[in-house]
């Protein structure tokens, strides 16, 4: 029985970024919280592992220096040393060779000499700083905890070093890194010794330590422990040793191994995300803001100002548009009247003014109501005479100081994230205000306003019960679909818009290129992607949607061609006539309400996928991105 989990650092739970990503610290608090215990076994020192240490909240010993120190809580438990009066020759001769020398001293590690990698490691990660050169008492007394030597080229150059290294004693020991590095330590400093020693002041054997490694210092390690394994990451020599290879690379293969062999079950709850979170509280939304919204429209439809409207246009930015592009056509039949839906840019600079005149109602949609564009797009309609209602969620902003109406989405506090809770809260103020205003025009009678409305809670109560069901599958979706370089989103009708928003979602959170596509344009344009492994394929396909048919079709031609897809559907595989990977989503008898929820799923997906990746939504807004830091591009555009 596995009772502790070792991991090596870099290259296992840490990639080349040095990053110790928040989903392996959250994954750690859960081993802890099933009584399974964990630390590291590194090659650093002691002081370059003090903040994972802190990060991962190891209290139990750990080792570092290739075992070469046994650590815990800051006091030195066990440590082996090697004397630097035996090391002069490879010392002078490497630096007269423009390498780089690093020693470890006391848990921390200085270099020889600044070299341009050692500056590059200065500048970058604070590290490697140097001291004072040796005085010849230094060589004589100096005890070391470790040595590398980083070739300044991989030419081979650094078989020299090797050379010298076959003459030190036998109590000092090497492992050479191919062309690039060497490390020098005690012959008794290996990761298996220190790991001895660890299971020693745990009061456990071997047998019950699982291993975790990927490289040349950690194969001893793994062939030592009861369970020893290799990331898929990991070096040929750490695999052939390992009895087990993970499929996933670095610290998601980590979660692989260990699930697996102890049952911890705590990889997918380590990758819980804003998301996801969100998609389970919008029950809670549509519940907070139901009755709201409907005393706001009927108080809005009271005063009689959109009695004269006898056209509508949609606009927005961003998912506020994709809002628009699923209700378009729902609205225009709830509603009766003509309905367009017009992108920002082109409204605010393109459209005839002569067309909107005071029989035209702009319903601008947008979350912080702030923005140039749409400000833009307010005053023009506002200019030309046409009625403008802002739907935000901030009264006091751009558009809601500027529209004559405002339709005030009540939406309470939450974390922070790409848009969910929003998007739906767009969705549900469009679609209850297409029901409302059908019913004061005459267009159906209360009993239907009442049928319709049911459909929507309906929505919300079955969204509760669906979404536990999509945990495993998109979880495990998301692992396969993960790397992928392209996404493909398919849709028509109301359909288009879920479609819509996935791409943008999956592009703001895993950074890969996205598109989305009518169903019938499929067929013409984005069918012939070459990168056909590489293109994850989504179809949004309720049975009840008049495109339902031709987005069956192309379902087929999908699966055929050998595209990786998936289905969101409100029907069964037996209904697509192929064996296809499907999401089952609520149904609804009034269609539109289906909105509400169809596109929830790819929310959960993409919210895993960037969990695993590391990704920052948005690029976190920095480096090239920086630009976008607060929206400031959006915000503050100087007007033409």
């Amino acid at each position: 029985m596995v009772k502790m989990i070792v991991t090596d650092v870099d290259g296992t739970i840490v990639g080349k970024d040095e990053i110790l990503h928040e989903a392996m610290a959250d994954y750690v608090k859960q081993l802890k919280e099933k009584q399974i215990a964990y630390t590291i076994a590194t090659g650093r020192c002691a002081g370059l592992v003090k903040d994972y240490v802190e990060q991962l909240g190891i209290e139990v010993p750990y080792i570092a220096c290739n075992g070469g120190s046994v650590v815990r809580k800051g006091e030195v438990l066990a440590k082996r040393t090697i004397p630097l009066k035996h090391l002069r020759k490879i010392f002078e001769t490497a630096d007269e060779m423009g390498m780089a020398v690093i020693y470890s001293v006391n848990g921390m590690e200085y270099a020889y000499r600044e070299t341009p990698y050692i500056l590059s490691q200065q500048a970058s990660h604070n590290r490697y700083f140097t001291q004072s050169d040796f005085t010849e008492e230094t060589w004589e007394s100096l005890e070391l905890e470790k040595v590398i030597v980083m070739a300044a080229v991989r030419d081979g150059s650094i078989h020299m070093i090797e050379e010298l290294c076959k003459e030190l004693p036998p109590s000092i020991a090497y492992i050479p890194y191919g062309t690039k590095a060497i490390d020098i330590q005690s012959a008794e400093a290996t990761k298996e010794n220190g790991v001895r020693e660890l299971a020693r002041l745990m009061n456990l054997s071997m047998d019950e330590i699982l291993f975790v490694g990927d490289d040349l210092n950690d194969v001893n390690m793994i062939r030592a422990a009861g369970i020893g394994v290799a990331v898929g990451n990991a070096q040929p020599a750490a695999r052939e040793a390992a009895d087990y290879v993970t499929k996933e690379k670095c610290y998601l293969g980590v979660m692989e191994a260990v699930d697996k062999y102890t049952g911890a079950d705590a990889w997918r709850s380590a990758m819980d995300n804003s998301l996801r979170r969100q998609s389970y509280n919008l029950p809670v939304v549509l519940k907070e803001q139901f009755e709201d919204l409907k005393g706001q429209i009927k108080r809005l439809l009271e005063d009689g100002m959109f009695d004269q409207a006898e056209r509508l246009i949609l606009t927005g930015c961003g998912d506020s548009y994709g809002a628009g592009l699923a209700l378009r056509y729902p609205l225009e039949e709830l509603t009766d009247l003509p309905v367009e839906l017009v992108n920002a840019m082109d409204l605010s600079r393109y459209y005839e003014k002569k067309r909107l005149t005071d029989k035209t109602l702009v319903i601008v949609v947008s979350i912080s109501g702030n923005g140039f564009r749409i400000r833009e797009i307010t005053e023009k309609a506002n200019a030309c005479g046409a009625m403008t209602l802002a739907v935000t969620r901030n009264k006091d902003s751009d558009i809601g100081n500027r529209a004559k109406r405002v339709l005030l989405l009540p939406l309470s506090p939450f974390e922070g994230g790409p848009g969910n809770r929003t998007y739906f809260s767009s969705l549900l103020a469009l679609l209850m205000f297409g029901i409302a205003m059908g019913e004061a025009r005459g267009v159906h009678d209360e009993a239907r306003s009442r049928f319709c409305y049911e459909e929507i809670k309906k929505q919300g109560e079955l969204l509760r019960e669906f979404l536990p069901t999509w945990e495993e599958p998109l979880f495990q979706l998301a692992k396969d679909w993960k790397e992928m370089t392209g996404f493909d989103f398919v849709g028509s009708g109301m359909e288009y818009g879920s479609a819509w928003f996935s791409h943008a979602k999956i592009l703001e959170i895993t950074g890969a290129f996205a598109m989305q596509i009518n169903s019938e344009e499929w067929f013409h344009m984005n069918n012939f992607v070459k990168a056909i492994h590489q293109c994850g394929t989504v179809f949004f396909a309720s049975v009840k949607a008049p495109g339902y048919e031709r987005t069956r079709e192309a379902v087929g031609y999908s699966v055929r061609l050998g595209r990786p897809t998936l289905v969101i559907t409100d029907g069964t595989q037996e209904d697509l006539g192929v064996t296809v990977p499907c999401i089952r989503v609520p149904s609804a008898d009034f269609l539109p309400a289906m909105a509400l929820t169809q596109y929830v799923p790819v929310c959960i997906l993409a919210g895993y996928m960037g969990a695993m990746l590391g990704e920052k939504n948005c690029r976190g807004c920095l480096g090239p991105w920086s630009f976008a830091a607060g929206g400031a591009f959006i915000k503050e555009k100087k007007e033409l």
